[in-house]
């Protein structure tokens, strides 16, 4: 009796085909990044900035300064490039990159764009956020001065080093969703209170603070975000 089993050679030549077949297809969804972009501080300037995502492919990402964009969708790579692109006098593609960022290995991540001077061709640091360890309620600090920052909010002290942050799960402690919240700055070695109020816990949205000082003041002020989750 004639074994109904396929060959090994058989198998082999199906596999090699399928493995062709895979290799034809094109980029599935899960290299897609869904980016939302945020970005500080709002300029008269140009609102726009482009990701380099082909040879000669970009993609317009806004610049807003109120809220988080909506979700884009780019192609994950070892390294985003943003800018601006052109063409030159004999119609050549050209791509002036402003800024760069290492994408994080998460599907859907927040960009905090820094501006480093009033125009886009003064360059910007790029912040990339985890969204899933964002939760409702949270808040993340950013440290945008040129030293530490330190406070108490809902209770839990903390220090954020200057160009670093601190994501706090702070619990109410002024009401049912309400926590106290308390900012010091170090100057001539000595802790300086620069805020205090009540901050609002918020169960569907997150909300960021950038914390950063204005040319000729000594104190730094806040900014601040709300996020839905």
């Amino acid at each position: 009796m004639k074994s109904r089993l396929p060959s090994i050679r058989v198998l082999a030549g199906k596999a090699a085909a399928l493995l062709l077949t895979l290799a034809a297809l094109p980029a599935s969804a899960e290299e897609e990044v869904k980016i939302r972009a945020l970005c500080f501080p709002r300029q008269a300037g140009d609102s726009n900035i482009e990701l380099l995502v082909g040879e000669e492919e970009t993609v317009e990402i806004s610049l807003q300064s109120h809220e988080f964009t909506l979700p884009v969708g780019v192609p994950r790579m070892a390294e985003w490039k943003f800018g601006r692109s052109s063409s030159d006098s004999e119609g050549n593609f050209r791509f002036e990159t402003h800024a760069t960022a290492t994408p994080l290995g998460t599907r859907r991540q927040l960009l905090v764009f820094i501006r480093l001077g009033p125009q886009n061709e003064d360059g910007f640091k790029v912040l990339s956020l985890n969204p899933a360890k964002i939760k409702g309620k949270d808040y993340v600090l950013l440290n945008l001065t040129n030293g530490p920052v330190a406070g108490m909010v809902g209770g839990k002290k903390f220090r954020i080093p200057p160009g670093r942050r601190v994501i706090l799960a702070p619990e109410p402690d002024r009401g049912e969703d309400l926590c106290f919240a308390s900012l010091q700055y170090q100057r001539n070695e000595k802790w300086r209170p620069f805020f205090s109020s009540n901050w609002r816990l918020r169960k569907n949205s997150r909300s960021l603070i950038l914390i950063y000082q204005t040319q000729g003041q000594r104190a730094p002020r806040i900014h601040s975000v709300i996020d839905p989750v």
